[in-house]
């Protein structure tokens, strides 16, 4: 899908009276920069190529660009990497629901998992810290 420069859904990404039920960040790309990615990092989140090109790669190999204007729906597709195959920065502009959970069940089961199993309070209060550090840089889990 691609938006028009116009008033509209792109006009209302944009704004900055954002209603307080969403969130919204920005991702850069360099130039021939590549991200690995996955689906379920993109759950439920609306994607505008805001500036230069996308490239998505899925698992199979397959891979579609996409560019300046356009609106995607990353969360259903069999992502495997990110690229930018352009000279100049690519400059996506993410929203989702605020609270969204994008973590899988079994990412979250492992965090349930380690705090439950603690035998004493003082390990259990350890791996809270620990699990609280993981997902404050944006990780899933420990590797």
């Amino acid at each position: 899908m691609t938006v028009d420069d116009g008033p509209g859904l792109r006009a209302r990404l944009l704004r900055d009276d954002l209603a307080p039920t969403f969130t919204r960040w920005r991702v850069t790309l360099p130039p021939g920069s590549a991200m690995p990615t996955r689906a379920h990092s993109w759950n439920g989140v609306l994607v505008l190529v805001e500036q230069g090109s996308l490239e998505v790669e899925c698992i199979a190999g397959g891979r579609q660009t996409f560019k300046r204007g356009d609106l995607l729906a990353l969360g259903w597709l069999p992502l495997r990497t990110l690229h930018n195959p352009g000279p100049s920065p690519t400059m996506l502009l993410a929203m989702r629901r605020a609270g969204h959970d994008s973590m899988s069940n079994s990412h979250r089961s492992w965090h349930v998992l380690q705090v439950t199993g603690a035998k004493t309070e003082e390990t259990r209060q350890r791996r809270i810290g620990k699990s609280v550090a993981i997902l404050r840089e944006g990780r899933a889990r420990c590797r």
